[in-house]
């Protein structure tokens, strides 16, 4: 499958943010694990929308993956197994920003692990090249 133009875009924004969740994770002494879950779930976010891009399927202006990802079961009923994943990051696209709630080094390595499978899942859909999984060695420790 040759990917739009469009789809491209949020690809292109999803591995922005997984990029970033990678400088934050392995730059920084101590890593900012909130801002690592906002970046996890912009991630994931960014590659449900390029599924449903490239589904032709329209949706809301919503940071809800869990409501992406079901919008995105019309095409893919698959993704139905990415759930648990993808609700689990919905709430660190606004939370986090705000004083009050800060995640955990066990929330960040849940988060990872999270948008990790929804980038390879949506990758695979997409059929784009499998890119290397640079979080999965350091989620781990």
């Amino acid at each position: 499958m040759t990917v739009s133009g469009p789809t491209l875009g949020w690809v292109e924004k999803a591995e922005h943010n997984y990029r970033t969740v990678c400088v934050l994770r392995d730059q920084l002494r101590e890593p900012l694990n909130d801002m690592v879950c906002f970046h996890c779930q912009q991630c994931g976010e960014g590659y449900l929308k390029a599924v449903l891009t490239e589904a032709r399927l329209d949706f809301p202006k919503t940071h809800d993956l869990g409501h992406l990802l079901q919008l995105a079961c019309a095409r893919w009923p698959e993704a139905a197994s990415l759930a648990s994943m993808a609700n689990s990051l919905t709430p660190y696209a606004v939370e986090v920003r705000y004083p009050g709630r800060m995640p955990d080094e066990r929330a960040s390595r849940d988060a990872v692990k999270a948008a990790s499978s929804i980038r390879a899942a949506c990758r695979a859909w997409l059929d784009l090249p499998p890119e290397p999984d640079l979080l999965s060695t350091r989620s781990e420790e």
